[in-house]
């Protein structure tokens, strides 16, 4: 069985339904959005569910202070649930109102030169999953293979 811990901030968490061998846990992490017990310090996932939430995301100290924790972290992963077109079309198709969009600044050349850097200057693995079914599927194997390599 694995422990997998699942922050309690988490709004709308992996349930790994399909994997009968894990052992789900709500619990606050510092770092990272799931883990695994006893592996908290070497592996972290963070999960990010929209083009929205992850430019958002990248212009803010608080991020940067979290990517500065995975980094020192054996396996750190990013998990992005969209695509690269949604990338290439932000803000538009993203369902914000004209309002809002107008407001956005950050375009995809900006969200890729951060992508390369996170992955570059901090060592983390960024994976584009497309959607959330498939960052589970991804999540899921990345728990075992690292249970595997440390049990």
């Amino acid at each position: 069985m694995i422990d997998v811990i699942i922050d309690t901030r988490e709004q709308l968490p992996y349930v790994f339904s399909d994997y009968i061998q894990f052992n789900t846990i709500s619990k606050k992490l510092d770092t990272g959005d799931y883990s695994i017990v006893g592996l908290e310090d070497k592996f972290c996932l963070e999960r990010k569910r929209s083009i929205t939430e992850f430019a958002g995301n990248i212009t803010q100290a608080r991020f940067a202070d979290e990517l500065r924790r995975m980094s020192k972290m054996a396996h750190p992963f990013i998990l992005l649930e969209f695509s690269f077109g949604q990338i290439d079309r932000y803000p538009e198709g993203c369902g914000l109102s004209q309002k809002v969009k107008d407001k956005i600044k950050i375009r995809a050349p900006y969200i890729l030169k951060c992508m390369a850097q996170i992955q570059i200057q901090y060592g983390i693995h960024i994976i584009m999953c497309g959607c959330a079914a498939y960052g589970e599927v991804m999540g899921a194997s990345l728990i075992k293979r690292i249970n595997e390599k440390y049990n």
